[in-house]
């Protein structure tokens, strides 16, 4: 991994480091989206940090771009944006040039980054429009690196944190809480710059641009046919990636077939299996699971997670939206398209 402080460095390719990096100073962001693909961006929100202190907070409703304005029940469902509230606004071109002004060079932070700064590009994408270059940090890492929680999700860090949640899944809410957590584990770690911050938990700044992610993106390929059981893991796929390395068990209903749900997480290089082991790392829990709060695991499929734990056994729920957004930046598996 890259030092984070000072330049990033990513693959032996050095980018220019974001403004102000000796300093406690970023903009946390983050996006809310009208249906399950990542460009149709319908809310814009962000918080500035200025040397350690929150400064201000806005959110900005805006037109998915080009054929990606429209809304499933599901997103909408989520965080309270149906169409009618984005009739009359303003495009998402002219929503990210706000942000861009607001921005002026400082460096990004968003939990669960290659989702937000991903939706970012492929809005543009489809909006047949540039991106700015884009440096950015992403706190759930962060919380990874710092913290030993059943779940990772927004709000349950900011609670283990004693971070205040004003609400959540609209952007503005999110951002200012993920500004929280981001200031909340730099206190603790006793960092006073946001490169100071990366570099003393070895965690590497993204960097977008020229249309590309760089810095969370691994390289899928072809793993072999379903056969009987879960693939073998993707070998060479980013070492970086938040599930390389872990025992990873699907559990419940999901959105997609249990064959590529397994074969996704092969070409991070996780290791999928069938069911839950003393080796388990991560349980990716269906079935509709949202992992809101602490007390949603008290019942159901993630309760194994909690009872396990109970007994020294660190395993990670997530939710089936967590683990594909973990998938952001990434192309589906040969196998998948064949």
């Amino acid at each position: 991994m890259g030092t984070g402080a000072g330049t990033p460095r990513m693959g032996g390719r050095q980018y220019g480091s974001p403004r102000e990096s000796d300093e406690m100073t970023f903009v946390s962001f983050d996006v809310e989206t009208a249906n399950r693909d990542r460009g149709s961006v319908c809310e814009l929100g962000w918080t500035v940090v200025e040397r350690g202190q929150i400064v201000s907070t806005e959110s900005l409703l805006v037109k998915p771009p080009g054929d990606l304005n429209y809304f499933e029940d599901f997103n909408s469902r989520l965080h309270g944006i149906f169409p009618n509230d984005v009739s009359d606004a303003i495009d998402f071109g002219d929503g990210l040039n706000r942000f861009t002004q607001v921005l002026d060079g400082r460096l990004v932070v968003a939990h669960s980054a290659a989702f937000d700064i991903g939706a970012i590009r492929d809005g543009c994408l489809v909006a047949g429009i540039s991106h700015p270059p884009i440096s950015y940090l992403c706190s759930l890492v962060l919380s990874r690196r710092t913290l030993a929680l059943v779940s990772y999700r927004l709000p349950i860090v900011a609670s283990e944190l004693g971070v205040p949640i004003t609400g959540h899944h609209r952007s503005g809410d999110d951002s200012r809480v993920t500004a929280g957590v981001t200031l909340e584990i730099a206190r603790r770690m006793n960092c006073d710059s946001i490169g100071s911050l990366a570099s003393s938990l070895m965690v590497r700044i993204g960097v977008l641009i020229s249309g590309q992610l760089e810095g969370v993106s691994s390289v899928a390929r072809p793993i072999g046919g379903w056969g009987s059981g879960p693939p073998d893991p993707n070998r060479e796929a980013d070492p970086e990636h938040p599930l390389f390395g872990k025992v990873l068990v699907f559990t419940g209903a999901l959105s997609m077939t249990r064959a590529e749900a397994w074969e996704w997480s092969a070409s991070v290089g996780a290791v999928p299996q069938k069911g839950v082991t003393r080796r388990t790392d991560v349980l990716v829990v269906g079935d509709g699971f949202t992992g809101e709060s602490i007390e949603d695991f008290a019942s159901g499929k993630a309760k194994k997670a909690i009872d396990l734990r109970a007994k020294g056994q660190m395993i990670e729920v997530m939710t089936e939206r967590d683990f594909i957004e973990s998938l952001a930046d990434l192309p589906p598996p040969a196998s998948i398209l064949h």
